[in-house]
């Protein structure tokens, strides 16, 4: 059954195995679904999947958010639909961790971002396979975090990226960046120093060094 959101004051959960509500306001969720899993007596039936915003909107952290994705990215969206139908099969309300970690990093607030990153690590040939440009995402992941301010989930994303790409010179430059953010001087100074000498004509790892023998 579909309905709008506006009606889903006389829905009636216990009527329903499980309750898939799509939220598509940028700022923050409609106030009907605040009210809605308020009343609820099984609010673990229920998964919220935003749908709208940038790389660093954030929900409010007393809100329930389950999935966060952009509508524009359609390369994603038939994984994110089998993600959501395997949910929608489990026959219990556990905390929703989905099988590729990957997809999880980048959409997923509830995933545990070291266990993603193990997920990633034990099986790198099978996501290599799947994402040619398998640096460049887990890169764009890293940056989410930063974003977001949450430096230790990015350090984690970043050191990642590092033990699968030891020889890509943009690996130590963001990685660099996160160090920085953390507080880490001589760290992201290390690291930049790697980035240049695996590319001597990095602009953003030069003009990093010379800002920080600067300060």
């Amino acid at each position: 059954r579909v309905i709008d959101v506006k009606d889903l004051v006389n829905v009636n959960d216990e009527d329903w195995d499980r309750i898939l509500i799509i939220n598509s306001f940028i700022i923050r969720l409609n106030k009907n679904i605040n009210r809605f899993i308020n009343n609820s007596s099984e609010p673990g039936k229920i998964l919220i999947f935003v749908t709208s915003g940038g790389a660093d909107w954030q929900p409010q952290s007393q809100l329930k958010v389950d999935a966060i994705t952009s509508a524009s990215r359609e390369i994603y969206v038939k994984d994110l639909v089998h993600l959501i139908i395997d949910w929608m099969d489990n026959e219990e309300y556990r905390e929703w961790h989905p099988d590729d970690y990957l997809l999880a990093l980048n959409y997923f607030p509830q995933v545990d971002v070291g266990v993603a990153c193990n997920e990633i690590t034990l099986e790198q040939e099978k996501y290599l396979s799947l994402y040619p440009n398998l640096v460049d995402l887990i890169n764009r992941t890293g940056y989410y975090f930063l974003r977001l301010k949450d430096v230790p989930s990015a350090l984690k994303v970043f050191e990642l990226n590092i033990s699968l790409f030891p020889d890509s010179w943009n690996v130590y430059d963001s990685y660099g960046e996160a160090l920085l953010e953390n507080g880490d001087r001589e760290s992201a100074i290390r690291n930049y120093r790697k980035a240049l000498k695996l590319n001597p004509y990095s602009k953003s790892s030069n003009d990093m060094l010379k800002k920080l023998n600067k300060d």
